[in-house]
């Protein structure tokens, strides 16, 4: 029957594990239906539901109802996708025995319809939650690992396994992934607070809250999509060395795989802390009853189960990645440019200083003939400077770095910017785009040192201000400590320009 050279068929850890996880999502849905179908109130809904008050009849018919959705639900997705939720999280997969391909719709109804009248009896005595266990304990010791239902139906349950080649690829854990995450969505918030007081202003505050909200999410997918699409990845993946990938080719992903992953993980994130904290507050509320605690317990463990699975495989997918068949992968430079000696903080630190005076210096001196020629007042006088200032930064910055590879502070300090492809001198656009993103930096950094020192009893009583600050100066840290630890000390604004900052050593 099983002529085939897969033999990777999954054990019992991984299929009782995703029997779980899908056992739990099939009765949050089950429960989310009956609660539309029931016309009462939350907490009188879930209270009727976990007492023994129903009557005999109307506990067989949710019994029933129970079992036929599980049934049709798992059916539906092995014959569309080859799997449940579930088993796409630990990586296995529902085919045919023969062909290995999906199965056909007879195959998984039967399969389904025997998995599911295996715990029916359950519902008669406790005592026959023995069944299940009996069945795991003979596929320990069969062959294909194939349970009664399977060799009934003619299927196997496959672990998959990506292309050796694929294996030999550095995936990117949880650790870097989360410190990645915090970076983007600081700077998220970050965008979202300033844009509140504007909001504010122009809507009602109470609507002013909402919209924050929306803005929030649609930009992290809109700001996620446009990343990954142009440079495969957000400014928090690239200071962290991350790339996300297809996971077929390992090439960049398309817009729909990028739109479907961000929707996935914006979703998630949202859902989750909202769906926990009205669960807290649910269960304060009615933590006399008996189902308040098993209900909020196992939405933990759902959410433990979806990390475990994610830390334990092989390509370290989450959810979202599974679904929009994206992998997150470790760039890694070429051998002969890790050769290379990249300029680490401090020089660069002291070519900056140096570049700084040089322009402020500029600056002051044509500010006199405008004081001459315009005599502006003091709070004018302060907007044209700043704003001389970092205009002069960044044309002289794109003139002088795509003429002569360096600035007179980089030049002084043996530093030279070049592509990080061709080790050339960098194009028009690069230097463009590596500036821009610089003084941007420099100018939030001022914005913020500003309204600090005077400023700060003036918006110090707004709720904004002081997330807004503590979010700013820790975005900031992590931005100088990837670039620390980063294998080419690259900055946020070198990564996203594609340029790096190499020690300029002179011909013998």
């Amino acid at each position: 029957m099983l002529g085939t050279k897969m033999d990777n068929y999954a054990g019992i850890t991984k299929r009782v594990a995703a029997f779980v996880v899908d056992a739990i999502i099939f009765l949050a849905f089950y429960l989310f239906i009956l609660f539309i179908l029931s016309d009462k109130p939350f907490a009188e809904f879930f209270h009727y539901i976990f007492s023994d008050t129903g009557t005999i009849s109307t506990s067989i018919q949710e019994e029933v109802l129970e079992t036929l959705l599980f049934i049709a639900l798992e059916t539906l997705m092995i014959i569309k996708f080859g799997w449940t939720p579930g088993k796409l999280l630990f990586g296995i997969y529902i085919k045919d025995a023969n062909t290995l391909k999906n199965g056909a719709l007879m195959q998984v109804l039967i399969r389904s319809t025997f998995k599911a009248l295996l715990f029916v009896p359950s519902y008669i005595s406790d005592w026959f939650y023995i069944l299940p266990i009996l069945v795991l304990i003979f596929v320990i010791f069969d062959r294909h690992k194939q349970t009664f239902y399977d060799k009934i139906a003619k299927t196997v349950v496959i672990d998959y396994k990506p292309e050796k080649h694929h294996l030999d690829l550095n995936y990117v854990g949880i650790t870097r992934r989360a410190v990645a995450y915090i970076i983007d969505h600081f700077i998220i918030i970050g965008i979202s607070l300033t844009f509140f007081s504007f909001i504010e202003i122009t809507f009602d505050p109470t609507r002013a809250e909402l919209l924050t909200t929306c803005l929030f999410f649609l930009l992290s997918i809109t700001f996620g999509v446009f990343m990954i699409r142009r440079f495969s990845g957000t400014p928090g993946q690239l200071l962290c060395g991350i790339h996300i990938k297809d996971a077929n080719t390992l090439e960049n992903i398309t817009l729909a795989q990028a739109t479907v992953r961000y929707i996935l993980f914006e979703a998630f994130n949202i859902f989750v802390p909202g769906y926990i904290l009205a669960l807290e507050e649910f269960y304060n509320e009615h933590n006399s009853q008996q189902w308040s605690g098993p209900l909020l317990t196992l939405t933990f463990v759902v959410i433990i189960l979806i990390f475990i699975s994610a830390i334990f495989d092989r390509r370290k997918q989450f959810f979202h990645d599974k679904i929009a068949k994206t992998v997150v992968i470790d760039y890694k430079p070429e051998k002969h440019h890790l050769d290379l000696n990249y300029v680490g903080i401090t020089r660069r630190a002291v070519a900056y200083i140096i570049d700084r005076c040089t322009i402020m210096g500029i600056v002051s001196f044509c500010l006199i003939f405008v004081k001459i020629i315009f005599h502006p007042d003091k709070f004018t006088r302060l907007v044209v400077y700043i704003s001389l200032f970092f205009l002069l930064s960044m044309v002289l910055g794109v003139f002088i770095t795509r003429r002569f590879g360096s600035t007179p502070g980089q030049w002084l300090c043996r530093i030279c910017i070049k592509n990080i492809n061709t080790l050339k001198n960098i194009t028009l656009l690069q230097a463009i785009i590596r500036y821009v993103l610089f003084e941007i930096i420099n100018f939030i950094l001022i914005f913020m040192l500003i309204i600090n020192l005077f400023f700060f009893e003036t918006y110090t009583s707004e709720w904004w201000f002081e997330p807004l600050s503590f979010l700013t100066s820790v975005a900031i840290i992590l931005i100088f400590i990837c670039a620390i630890f980063d294998r080419r000390k690259q900055f946020f604004h070198d990564k996203i320009a594609k340029t790096v900052a190499i020690d300029y050593k002179p011909s013998s």
